[in-house]
């Protein structure tokens, strides 16, 4: 970048990442923008399937709060051995609004004019080969319009995250090098992401570094890795009302990625309330935490000392449980800590456990839903001091109803909106209140 400035400092620098071995929240402070190339098609097609946009776009917001998408899906990808499915009509500017909900502030779709020569010969654009205008073209035409139309009320706004979940380079690359097989903090993020977006609420990724201001419910898996000021601020959000949860194999290792001397989880043993006096995998032997409205499988457990903490659930084995150390120990915690309340887990959520927990944190941190509607339509919210804009995204092949959304103007439709709409195949409402 020093290169690149020097020969023309009037050139914006970017980056179209985002890869797995950068860390960006550090990297971009010396960019103009960051940026992320976004072809949900990678992930699948299916309602369910919108987690793969979803988190790419988080990983790139969460590193800098607004973005641009200078590789917007345009058409089909292909490249040499694989060919991805056609977006059906209407999917390409339903994936190009599910970026711009998420933070994008500027997207290009790529490409114009689908390339005739090379690899990518079938990474197909807004044009075919041939470049007579078909069915992309119009679909482009239309977004493009509906964005001159709306452009001014989005740009000004950011993205609203009531629920955070913990993102950190660091913690991955700690956990990436040394993780003993067990499941890493970026599947337990996208496990989250998707859990607490079906639940319809205001949930993002949260850089560890960012502030935690304006966040009910944060989330934090498997933060291996803590030092001081790590387990401080973390203090500082429950102390000051916050809901908190933490889980499994957090605070092990210094900033090193060394095993601390200190019991676990160490440092946010005060605000946890607990220590954690033996982990173990159970491989074969079935194992459930049963408490709390929880009856979840797990094949990874903590035996929970709870020193300040309320126990809620605990572990329990179908067979031969009086061999078991874990038997009838604490696998669950609560722990009032100043206004707020700490919550450890001492495993790693699956897809019916996460469900059940995140429903239950929700209601004690009092997050609300943005609205109602199946499981995979999308709410997210964008927000200014003097505006909301709320962004239905239907990712299904038929028609939804939505209810509970904020009362109206749906500017793409030029209607007003009770809080109740009904949405076309694969389409999209801004709902601005």
């Amino acid at each position: 970048m020093e290169i690149l400035r020097e020969v023309n400092p009037d050139w914006w620098i970017t980056h179209n990442g985002v890869f797995y071995n950068i860390d960006y929240y550090k990297f971009a402070e010396d960019l103009d923008f960051l940026a992320v190339d976004v072809y949900p098609a990678f992930w699948g097609t299916k309602p369910e399937d919108f987690i793969g946009g979803s988190q790419l776009n988080e990983r790139c917001r969460q590193a800098t709060g607004t973005y641009i998408v200078p590789e917007q899906c345009g058409g089909p990808g292909g490249q040499i051995d694989f060919l991805q499915p056609t977006p059906e009509p209407g999917r390409m500017r339903l994936w190009a609004y599910q970026s711009i909900a998420h933070g994008a502030d500027g997207m290009l779709h790529f490409r114009w004019r689908t390339c005739r020569y090379g690899a990518e010969i079938h990474w197909h654009g807004i044009l075919d080969h041939d470049n007579v205008p078909r069915r992309r073209f119009e679909e482009f035409a239309q977004e493009g319009a509906e964005l001159k139309k709306i452009g001014t009320d989005i740009l000004g706004t950011t993205k609203r995250v009531e629920v955070g979940i913990s993102h950190s380079y660091e913690q991955d690359h700690a956990q990436g090098v040394l993780s003993f097989s067990r499941p890493q903090p970026d599947a337990q993020r996208e496990l989250l992401l998707g859990t607490l977006m079906r639940q319809k609420v205001a949930v993002g990724y949260v850089n560890e570094a960012d502030s935690y201001a304006g966040l009910k419910l944060l989330i934090v898996p498997s933060a291996i890795v803590m030092d001081a000021s790590r387990a401080e601020k973390i203090e500082a959000f429950v102390s000051q009302g916050g809901v908190l949860l933490v889980t499994a194999t957090s605070g092990q290792r210094d900033v090193n990625n060394h095993a601390i001397e200190q019991t676990p989880p160490g440092l946010l043993s005060r605000v946890l309330g607990i220590t954690v006096e033996e982990f173990g995998k159970t491989e074969y032997r079935r194992m459930q935490l049963q408490g709390a409205g929880l009856e979840m499988d797990a094949n990874y457990y903590e035996i929970i000392q709870c020193t300040d903490a309320e126990p809620l659930a605990h572990w329990h084995f179908e067979q031969n449980p009086q061999t078991e150390a874990a038997e009838g120990s604490v696998g669950l915690s609560c722990n009032e800590f100043g206004a707020g309340k700490a919550y450890y887990l001492g495993t790693f959520l699956n897809e019916s456990s996460a469900i059940e927990l995140m429903q239950r944190l929700c209601d004690v941190a009092d997050v609300q839903p943005l609205g109602r509607s199946d499981t995979d339509v999308c709410i997210i919210e964008r927000y200014a001091a003097d505006r909301r804009l709320t962004f239905v995204l239907n990712n299904y092949p038929e028609p939804k109803a939505v209810t509970g959304l904020p009362r109206g103007q749906n500017i793409l439709a030029d209607q007003a909106c009770d809080g109740n709409l009904d949405i076309e195949p694969f389409g999209v409402a801004v709902i601005r209140s």
